[in-house]
């Protein structure tokens, strides 16, 4: 069950932010609830051409580690954002939490419309 999120995120362009990732991993699983799912992020994908920082390189972190892992740039954040927060709502829902049931309920309305722009919580 998942309650809640946690994002970690990596500059695709720049080597020395992945790098890091293993000790931030390491340091949220000793300090967050184990209802709480670890979200990869390698960001900035727009910067394609100057990538040092696979698609694979990512994927295979998240797996040796069970985290969530997607790719982003300002084009398909808001998107990634919405999917997790809908999959995490969703869960809390499955689990009877009633916070949970007004966020669904926020969160269905929204795919009932076209226009995401805002989303509050």
């Amino acid at each position: 069950m998942i309650e809640d999120c946690f994002i970690i995120t990596y500059n695709i362009s720049n080597k020395n932010t992945f790098n890091c990732i293993t000790k931030w991993i390491e340091d949220a699983k000793r300090n967050i609830s184990n209802k709480t799912k670890i979200v990869l992020f390698g960001n900035k994908i727009n910067l394609n051409g100057n990538r040092e920082i696979s698609y694979e390189e990512g994927k295979n972190l998240s797996e040796k580690y069970d985290l969530l892992f997607y790719e982003v740039d300002e084009n398909n954040i808001q998107k990634v954002f919405y999917d997790i927060v809908k999959s995490v709502a969703n869960q809390m829902l499955e689990n009877n939490n009633d916070i949970s049931k007004s966020v669904a309920n926020q969160m269905e309305e929204k795919d009932n419309e076209r226009n995401r722009e805002c989303l509050l919580f």
